[in-house]
């Protein structure tokens, strides 16, 4: 079986997804961490001059959610059937509505974050973590009874909702659905707590 390597920068970022469900699906690979000064040399050699990239199965892929996706369905991460597909997707289209949002407060000028901020946590920021939290209600994970996708998207999602404690700490829930997740998966755990600490 050919190696896999991850590829990106020394961050979780658009990488994060990846790394997680390839953990959760007990496949080692190479954590490849580019530095920015590094990055001009290895841009070129890339397939569409972005990262991450991926060697999975003796070829190059990119886009992040079509390699987590991939790798995902292969493994059992996607739902039994096409009801919890459905559901596992809608859950990581509304986590994408709240990166979007968290993103817009990262990259903002500072002294607008902290309006931003205000106004994400008391609009929509509120509205997208109430709906995940409805998602949840009936069996405690996005769909089914079991880690998917989903959850493993929701890590990457919570570790940026920890500094905004004004929000996260009124979805208990969603909180509990964390700890949960990691004592389902003790690959998925152990990566957690051993990766390299970035901020981002």
């Amino acid at each position: 079986m050919s190696t896999v390597k991850v590829t990106y920068f020394d961050a979780r970022g658009r990488a994060e997804l990846i790394r997680l469900v390839l953990k959760a699906s007990k496949i080692e690979f190479e954590d490849v961490r580019i530095t920015k000064d590094k990055w001009p040399e290895v841009k070129p050699t890339t397939p569409t001059g972005k990262l991450p990239v991926v060697e999975y199965e003796g070829k190059q892929l990119t886009q992040s959610m079509a390699i987590a996706r991939v790798v995902a369905r292969k493994h059992g991460f996607m739902g039994e059937d096409d009801k919890e597909y459905y559901l596992v997707e809608r859950a990581i289209g509304q986590m994408v509505d709240v990166l979007e949002g968290l993103y817009k407060i990262y990259f903002a000028p500072e002294e607008k974050k902290e309006e931003l901020r205000a106004e994400y946590v008391a609009t929509s920021g509120r509205d997208n973590l109430k709906a995940l939290e409805g998602f949840i209600k009936e069996t405690g994970f996005f769909a089914g009874e079991k880690i998917t996708l989903a959850e493993l998207f929701f890590l990457v999602v919570s570790d940026y909702l920890v500094k905004l404690p004004q929000l996260y700490d009124d979805f208990p829930k969603l909180k509990e659905l964390r700890e949960r997740i990691l004592k389902a998966n003790t690959d998925v755990e152990e990566w957690v707590n051993t990766r390299p600490v970035t901020e981002m």
